[in-house]
């Protein structure tokens, strides 16, 4: 256990503050060069069932020092199929995140990673509204991932499995 750990206590002490091992960071301005690409599409193969989709992809080149530019979002695709079953729908979401090896100073490279998400709605309709119940499973199969763009990534992983229930009322 490092320094700063209490049994018991409901904190842990992370290396924040000017005494912590955490970057502290100066702005200035660079010049920079910075590209990307991002497209996405639907497709409904009948009534009941859809198919989604998007990718992205951004470079950036820090044209003053000839080097990567940092935090600079990985390639990401994800693919969704809903079927529908009025007033049912579930819908499967996969996402898979490429490893990032372009990092800047102060930058660690980034495994790629991929989740499965779930999600269950029952809608109902009436004259001024409409009512969702939506059951939502993140990362269905518990994977260990890290977010390249997070500040803490070197001491805490993304989140797990995680249960959602929600109401949502349109109107």
């Amino acid at each position: 256990m490092g320094a700063g750990y209490e049994p018991g206590a409901d904190w842990i002490e992370w290396g924040s503050g000017a005494a912590g091992w955490l970057y502290i960071y100066q702005m200035s301005g660079l010049e920079v060069y910075i590209h990307g690409y991002e497209s996405e599409f639907h497709y409904n193969l009948n009534e009941i069932i859809g198919f989604d989709g998007s990718f992205s992809a951004t470079r950036g080149k820090n044209l003053t020092d000839n080097s990567p530019l940092y935090y600079i979002p990985p390639d990401r695709i994800l693919l969704s199929t809903e079927v529908n079953l009025n007033p049912f729908s579930i819908n499967l979401m996969h996402k898979k995140v490429f490893s990032q090896n372009r990092v800047g100073l102060y930058e660690e490279a980034t495994p790629g990673y991929e989740t499965y998400n779930l999600i269950g709605t029952y809608t109902i309709r009436d004259s001024w509204a409409i009512h969702k119940f939506i059951l939502q499973i993140d990362n269905v199969f518990d994977r260990k991932y890290y977010n390249h763009l997070s500040k803490i990534k070197s001491i805490m992983p993304e989140k797990g499995r995680s249960l959602n229930i929600q109401y949502r009322m349109v109107f």
